[in-house]
């Protein structure tokens, strides 16, 4: 969601019965559910831009092509979010 517009960037973040919630300071959006064998997990994802993308940027090691970005996010316009060479970017 793009705060300022009130316009929704990319595609719905789903969760598996399990639930979506933010930390009382906003900093961190945590997830919770069940695995098939009913186990628990947690995952945290951070709400500061720059933090959320070096996060992104280390677990998938490249940045989105012109190509993806326009098929995943077509109603903004393409940016470089990953520079090359940090942490094994491509």
């Amino acid at each position: 969601m793009d705060v300022a517009s009130r316009h929704q960037l990319g595609l719905l973040l789903t969760t598996l019965g399990g639930d979506v919630t933010f930390a009382p300071d906003g900093s961190a959006l945590y997830t919770t559910g069940r695995t098939e064998d009913e186990e628990t997990w947690l995952s945290t994802f951070p709400t500061d831009p720059e933090q959320a993308a070096a996060t992104l940027c280390a677990r998938v090691g490249t940045t989105l092509s012109r190509e993806e970005w326009t098929r995943l996010i077509p109603e903004s316009s393409y940016r470089e979010i990953c520079p090359k060479g940090a942490a094994g970017i491509r």
